[in-house]
């Protein structure tokens, strides 16, 4: 293959006339670029002989450059493309797509296929999830097809003609709900077809009319739509060709809507599970068909689950009627079937239905959706082309129903076995593969797509969007021409039935040449302001939420407090030691803090640690001072009162103890449970009714390190150097030291001072004055807060 690609060299060689005599990099330089305007020319003179020969750039020396059977396509005189075989991939066809052993290519609980030169992931029937990483939730199908026939999530089936709104299902704590409405077909008063619903979810109604048209709380919207927005989608609709699909992110439902066809998928989660949990004509969820029957007043039926059009289904789907007085509507009971049809005739046109039970005919692949569904769907085909339905419409809605359930089943011959041809423009031929499942402007990425359906594909090279779908290219009597599309500066431009068409961009709403903003604030719940978690704040096109603490995340869901380490560990993921603010009290008072996220289950908050303690005032000890980036803090009366008083707080304290009589050096600690600075009125007393435990640091009955007044009692008040009213002027003692100072034993100012000043350790130091614990002086000590039954500790999360 010639290689077409070409490429200028300059230099400064190149263009000068010419090098100094010494310069050895210039003359090589020169050189080389002599040599690349030489092949250039030759590149020239090679390019001019192809353009004046007879020969192809796909059949250059008489071989195809494409391996495994691709199709060489010219694309200009120099370059070519290669259309590989379904299950080949490579710019030559030269990687043989071959799906490996389940849990390879895809996740053990989702199926692998080959199609359109990819691997693609799908849930098997009857699972959903994402097919990338795993299909595990079980899901119920309940559908409602043709004039119409209804087969409700556990099996049953009934045909049901009444026309006034009804329940098709509901949880019942009102928080989702399905409402359908019947039409009578033409002139008919006894046969009627589903052609419109409404979904109400997350305190929102979304309505799909009989022409196909979205109104979101009365309001006209676009497809594709997402609610509350494309950033945050709650809720997402779609449309291609005449099939509508729902997704309901917050419940897991999907519901899907084509030709008078309507599937309901949910998964078996605690809100739809269980018996008497849904309700509605397509009853409840609980694995047994034989109480599907159920009244909206409770009562079950004892019948049968096949009902066919039975008195007692009419009766039971009746009861889930929402409105008999809609627009002169007619209840079921009252509705009579006096068809005279044919029925030989009418299971002749069926009969390629029937033929999938034993594996044979058009439908041969559809065989695993079992014998009982497909004899149902057979009688229902029956029943609908007796009362005047064109058989290809219904085959049409068991095929889209086949391939739905069994993603990529090749299904794709069966109009020309049935004599059902689909009527396609020129230059395109007929695919149960499109168009998702194909490049558009719609999807540009098909091979995400999990699920196909009908529609025609054009040939290779005979349509496309260019980037931004501003030039439409279509074939034109065997010729490319291009066709300018204008949109609204708030739109883009789509495919719908292979037309481009001009659709509002997320976030706006019109007819795609004229889009105004939605406002999306002026629903209440978005931003969850209708319960005081956020604001919401409109901006062209979209909103962001401002959150009100302790809330956050994108919709202000995320409970995310930050009033101490231990919340910043819990609810907001951080796992590494360092500085973080925190925002202590009522008053919110941000604070720079130490975190010591890797310790003892992390969640210390630093308190006290350093030798920044001497000569401080009582002031500075109640705001509180140091750098916390080092270490070296003391947090501040004040907001260790604070802290002590939101929630019960335990202290943990850490002592590296010098070496006494040839003992080595050790690390020492152990927590007080519950530890807490009383107010400033009071002269910030502290609490400690329970000994020092739950670590390395040896405890005696009655006494710790520090401790040496009744526990039961209040201790200490804090004093400095300025307002020492000690008998033995403890901070004077101590460097000017601030502490909880205890006077009243022989002990003089107390067992403890972990603000006393940090000395090395050496056999002739002195205890008096410095850094000390049960009497003992110590190298280090530090002092850290958490929340008592960390992590377990606020109940405002649940």
């Amino acid at each position: 293959m010639i290689r077409t690609q070409k490429k200028s060299f300059t230099s400064a060689a190149a263009n000068s006339q010419h090098c100094e005599k010494d310069d050895k990099n210039c003359h090589l330089i020169a050189k080389q670029s002599a040599v690349i305007a030489k092949y250039e020319s030759e590149l020239t003179k090679y390019h001019s002989i192809l353009a004046d020969s007879t020969c192809s750039v796909c059949n250059i020396n008489g071989t195809n450059p494409c391996f495994n059977g691709g199709t060489c396509r010219v694309l200009d005189k120099y370059s070519y493309v290669c259309e590989c075989p379904d299950t080949y991939s490579g710019k030559y066809c030269e990687h043989h797509l071959v799906c490996g052993p389940p849990g390879t290519d895809c996740p053990a609980s989702a199926l692998c296929t080959v199609f359109n030169h990819n691997k693609v992931c799908s849930c098997p029937m009857g699972y959903t999830g994402d097919p990338r990483y795993g299909c595990n939730v079980k899901i119920a199908r309940g559908c409602i097809r043709g004039d119409p026939h209804y087969s409700t999530f556990d099996g049953s089936y009934y045909t049901y003609m009444g026309t006034c709104p009804y329940t098709i299902t509901q949880t019942y704590d009102g928080s989702f709900n399905l409402t359908g409405y019947n039409t009578f077909r033409g002139h008919s008063n006894s046969i009627s077809y589903l052609t419109s619903f409404e979904l109400f979810t997350k305190n929102t109604n979304f309505e799909i009319t009989s022409d196909l048209k979205l109104y979101v709380n009365g309001i006209r919207h676009f497809f594709p739509h997402y609610y509350p927005s494309l950033f945050n989608p709650i809720v997402k609709i779609t449309k291609w060709f005449d099939h509508v699909k729902i997704h309901d992110y917050s419940t897991g439902a999907v519901i899907d809507y084509k030709s008078f066809q309507l599937c309901v998928s949910v998964p078996q989660s605690n809100l739809f599970f269980g018996t008497g949990k849904t309700g509605g004509v397509l009853g409840d969820i609980d694995g047994t068909c034989t109480d599907d029957f159920r009244l909206q007043n409770g009562t079950v039926f004892n019948i049968p689950c096949n009902q066919g059009s039975s008195a007692d289904a009419a009766i039971f789907a009746d009861s889930w009627v929402t409105n008999p007085n809609y627009n002169n509507c007619v209840l079921g009971k009252i509705i009579q079937n006096n068809t005279n049809c044919d029925t030989s005739d009418a299971q002749l046109q069926c009969s390629s239905i029937r033929d999938a039970i034993s594996g044979t005919g058009p439908f041969a692949q559809c065989q695993v959706l079992t014998t009982d569904v497909i004899q149902q769907y057979f009688e229902d085909c029956v029943f609908d082309v007796c009362q005047g339905y064109d058989h290809c419409d219904v085959l049409d809605g068991f095929a889209t129903s086949c391939l739905e359930q069994l993603p990529f089943t090749t299904i794709d011959a069966w109009r020309d076995l049935t004599n059902c041809p689909w009527a396609c423009p020129q230059f395109s031929t007929y695919s149960l593969q499109t168009p998702i499942c194909q490049n558009t402007c719609a999807d540009p990425n098909y091979s995400n797509s999990t699920s196909c359906h009908d529609g025609y594909q054009e040939g290779s090279n005979t349509h496309w969007m260019n980037g931004n779908c501003t030039v439409y290219n279509q074939c034109t009597d065997g010729k490319l021409t291009t066709q300018p599309v204008v949109c609204s500066v708030n739109g883009e431009c789509d495919r719908i039935d292979g037309e481009p068409t001009c659709q509002c961009l997320p976030g706006y709403t019109g007819d795609g040449y004229a889009c105004n903003d939605i406002n999306e604030c002026s629903d209440p719940t978005v931003c969850n302001a209708n319960i005081g978690h956020g604001v919401c704040v409109n901006t062209p096109g979209s909103f962001y939420c401002t959150c009100i603490d302790p809330w956050g995340g994108n919709d202000c869901s995320m409970y995310q407090p930050k009033r101490h380490c231990a919340d910043w560990y819990v609810y907001n993921g951080a796992h590494t030691n360092g500085i973080y603010n925190i925002s202590i009290g009522p008053q919110q008072i941000l604070t720079s803090v130490y975190c010591d996220m890797e310790s003892s289950g992390g969640g210390w908050t630093l308190a006290a640690h350093g030798n920044a303690s001497a000569g401080k005032t009582y002031e500075q000890y109640t705001n509180g001072f140091g750098v916390p980036e080092n270490q070296d803090v003391w947090l501040g009366l004040e907001n260790l009162h604070l802290m002590t008083n939101q929630t019960q707080t335990s202290l943990r304290v850490v002592i590296e103890r010098c070496r006494v009589n040839n003992v080595p050096d050790t690390t020492r600690e152990c927590t007080y449970p519950t530890f807490s600075v009383l107010p400033s009125n009071i002269g910030y007393p502290v609490y400690i009714p329970e000994l020092c435990s739950n670590g390395n640091e040896t405890i005696f009955d009655g006494f710790d390190g520090w401790i040496r007044w009744p526990r039961n009692e209040t201790g200490p008040i804090f004093t400095t150097f300025d307002r020492d009213s000690t008998p033995y002027n403890c901070s004077a003692e101590y460097k000017n030291t601030g502490w909880w100072y205890y006077d009243k034993q022989a002990g003089l100012c107390g067992a403890a001072n972990l603000n006393g000043l940090r000395q090395a350790c050496n056999d002739n130091f002195l205890p008096q004055g410095y850094l000390t614990w049960h009497y003992d002086p110590v190298e280090d000590a530090r002092m850290y807060l958490r929340p008592f039954n960390y992590p377990n500790y606020d109940t405002n999360a649940h």
